[in-house]
């Protein structure tokens, strides 16, 4: 039955239609457009194209890889930035008050305490700004001491030079405790 549709057994394509396919394979092939000699027709003579995927794939992750993780390093340092602003003015609020010394002692540790959570999250305190204010004099009972923290987060791996400082953004968090509570 096969043999009547014009189609032998195994091939799947009718006579014609093989040779017409074979006549154009081996067209391809003479012009060097199939096999593994379409590199070299593709690229030229006398060059292959062997290797650049390679090249085109480094070339690409160079270019989306270091923005990417730039950014997440960015981010990474706001975020221990806030949470180093936080605490640290949380602290130096609980230390004042809580404290039973002369207020310029009692400001003290609390300067302590800032400097101690900085650390804490890998922040260099000189990129810190520390501000104390009381409603009157800070050692009445009911007084509000605040103490608020303000840090300059720098860019990720551009080094400081020169007088050129450099900030990527800057933080600030603040905390409010009563004197004698």
């Amino acid at each position: 039955m096969a043999s009547s549709l014009g189609v032998k057994a195994g091939k799947g394509l009718p006579a014609e239609r093989r040779s017409d396919r074979n006549r154009n394979v081996r067209d391809l092939r003479e012009r060097g457009s199939v096999g593994g000699d379409h590199l070299t027709a593709c690229a030229g003579p006398g060059r292959t194209q062997e290797g650049s995927a390679i090249i085109e794939f480094l070339a690409l992750a160079v270019l989306l890889l270091i923005p990417a993780v730039w950014f997440l390093l960015a981010v990474a340092q706001i975020q221990s930035a806030l949470y180093a602003a936080t605490g640290a003015a949380d602290q130096a609020a609980r230390i004042y008050v809580t404290s039973e010394a002369a207020p310029e002692r009692a400001a003290q540790h609390s300067q302590h305490a800032v400097e101690t959570t900085l650390a804490d999250y890998g922040i260099n305190p000189a990129q810190a700004q520390i501000t104390h204010s009381c409603t009157t004099d800070c050692q009445n009972p009911g007084d509000m001491v605040r103490y608020q923290v303000e840090i300059r987060v720098p860019l990720p791996l551009v080094p400081e030079f020169g007088g050129w400082e450099h900030s990527l953004v800057t933080v600030t968090a603040s905390s409010t405790a009563l004197q004698g509570e």
